[in-house]
């Protein structure tokens, strides 16, 4: 959409790095695996071989985006 173009130019601008994942991405465990690595190297962080795959805390990452994304707006009801 044009608005979130310029939402991302703008919030680019201010000095932030915008990174646009798809649902399918979040919900995908290896896709998430990639996007999250990505993220920690723009941040300068690494993972450490413990944190990798489905741990407690990537369930409950990915049922709150799940909540966020789609029950939370009223997509799925």
């Amino acid at each position: 959409m044009k608005s979130d173009v310029g939402r991302e130019l703008g919030i680019e601008h201010a000095g932030w790095r915008v990174m646009t994942i798809t649902s399918s991405q979040v919900f995908d465990t290896v896709a998430f695996e990639v996007i999250a690595k990505e993220a920690a190297k723009v941040l300068g962080k690494r993972f450490h071989p413990e944190t990798l795959g489905m741990t407690k805390q990537r369930v409950n990452l990915r049922y709150e985006l799940d909540h966020w994304m789609f029950q939370g707006r009223g997509l799925l009801g």
